[in-house]
């Protein structure tokens, strides 16, 4: 039986100080990919390393997602490629409740020979430059359908890479809302929200073809 694996390396929050104090612990900003329009990787194992939170508002992000679908596993087995989506980034704690984020996305391909869809088209090299993310995440004092807690991120991909360029895409906007009802002490329930919208303009070469530019999605987990 083929099995994908998928391992997440995070080493977030790396400060440019080393007091420690309590800050806002925002929604993962894993890089939105070509996964988004792809079939879901299988989750093998997850590891992930952070670092401990300091007193500076500033932070320092570094992160990679290294991801190998399984219906690209049972086609080419021992050449299966496999991504790495980084990204590297910087950010700003305004207050406990706030926080601005700015990375730049970039991607590893291990076989770029044998990628699909988007990847294919942007991986000329091992090596290809992604999107750039502007994000805010808030954490509401209001609560919703009486949660517990609420965390929100909202995000925009600039259109920097070559595909996107290409395409004459305007870029992609996409929330991560989090909303979690405490039942006891035991027992927690909890809601994603995820909806995406990609932005299109009229001079896409693939808008007549409905290319992966364009798209709304609502996840719900």
């Amino acid at each position: 039986m083929l099995k994908t694996l998928v391992l997440v390396l995070l080493a977030s929050s790396l400060a440019f100080a080393q007091e420690t104090t309590s800050t806002m612990n925002a929604p993962s900003t894993a890089p939105s990919t070509a996964a988004d329009t792809q079939q879901n990787p299988v989750v093998a194992q997850t590891s992930t390393m952070t670092a401990p939170l300091v007193a500076q508002p500033l932070q320092l992000n570094i992160g990679t997602e290294a991801i190998a679908f399984e219906a690209e596993a049972r086609k080419y087995t021992d050449e299966t490629p496999i991504t790495a989506y980084s990204w590297v980034g910087i950010k700003y704690n305004m207050t406990s409740k706030l926080a601005l984020k700015l990375e730049q996305n970039f991607q590893f391909a291990s076989n770029r020979e044998n990628l699909s869809g988007r990847d294919k088209t942007l991986h000329q090299n091992t090596f290809a430059m992604g999107e750039l993310m502007i994000a805010a995440a808030v954490k509401p004092t209001f609560n919703i359908l009486g949660t517990s807690s609420v965390t929100t991120d909202i995000r925009y991909y600039a259109p920097t890479d070559r595909v996107s360029q290409d395409n004459k895409e305007l870029g992609r906007l996409r929330s991560d809302t989090f909303l979690n009802w405490t039942l006891n002490p035991k027992w927690t329930l909890s809601m994603y929200l995820s909806p995406r919208v990609a932005l299109n303009s009229n001079e896409n070469v693939n808008a007549a073809k409905g290319s992966d530019a364009e798209y709304y999605q609502l996840k719900i987990a």
